[in-house]
């Protein structure tokens, strides 16, 4: 995912950013000493906690340099993190080997983001590269969308202090299977994503080849801690 400003996403997600992060983490286990790969890292805020918890190696992929550019720009993440600027599933298709000449990586995280790239093929292609034990570690949304227009507005400040009105739109389209996210933003420009509905039996058929698998349900959410077989 890509979002036009990475110091608004770090503010307007701030108060989901960090449960998700440390809960994601110690649902995978002890990161200390281990190569950590987080898919669709975005600003870095869980390879700044896997750094925090020792973790030897981490590298970030995410296809927006926007969104990395904080990494770039904070001393400590600069020094204990890589940055891959690649698209996922292209990364996962022709660019792992390049960073992971030997036997890959311990942790591979997604938070968040999965369900922007997540399909068989981008699921062999992970497993492939994976050695066997190795944990694969994602979060995601458990409910259908509703089919019609979801609204929501708020106020919210911007990196100078100044109050915007925020509209946020969510529409699952059934047809395609897509739900398109569009945020109206208060004198700053219109941000719009779309990513694919992908069902808990959905996630099994797709996970069950390569990996064993266990399910934490909190609400809405889902986490998902898959071993390599």
């Amino acid at each position: 995912m890509s979002y036009p400003e990475w110091y608004m996403y770090e503010s307007l997600y701030a108060k989901y950013q960090q449960r998700s992060v440390s809960e994601l983490i110690d649902f995978a286990g002890n990161v200390k000493g281990k190569c950590v790969l987080d898919l669709c890292g975005g600003t870095g805020r869980l390879a700044e906690e896997c750094a925090k918890r020792d973790a030897s190696e981490i590298t970030v992929v995410d296809a927006s340099k926007d969104m990395t550019r904080r990494i770039s720009v904070e001393p400590y993440l600069l020094l204990r993190v890589r940055v891959c600027n690649r698209d996922v599933s292209d990364f996962l298709k022709g660019h792992f080997k390049c960073w992971f000449t030997r036997v890959g990586p311990d942790f591979v995280f997604c938070r968040q983001a999965v369900n922007y790239w997540f399909d068989k093929e981008s699921e062999s292609h992970l497993a492939r590269h994976l050695k066997t034990g190795a944990l694969f570690v994602f979060n995601t949304f458990n409910t259908i969308p509703r089919e019609e227009p979801h609204f929501t507005q708020y106020t919210f400040p911007d990196d100078n202090g100044v109050d915007r009105e925020f509209t946020e739109v969510v529409v699952f389209d059934k047809t395609t299977n897509m739900i398109h996210h569009m945020q109206a933003r208060e004198g700053l420009p219109m941000h719009a994503t779309s990513f694919k509905w992908i069902s808990p039996d959905q996630f099994d058929e797709l996970l069950r080849d390569h990996f064993d698998f266990t399910v934490k349900i909190d609400g809405r959410a889902s986490l998902y801690r898959c071993v390599r077989k």
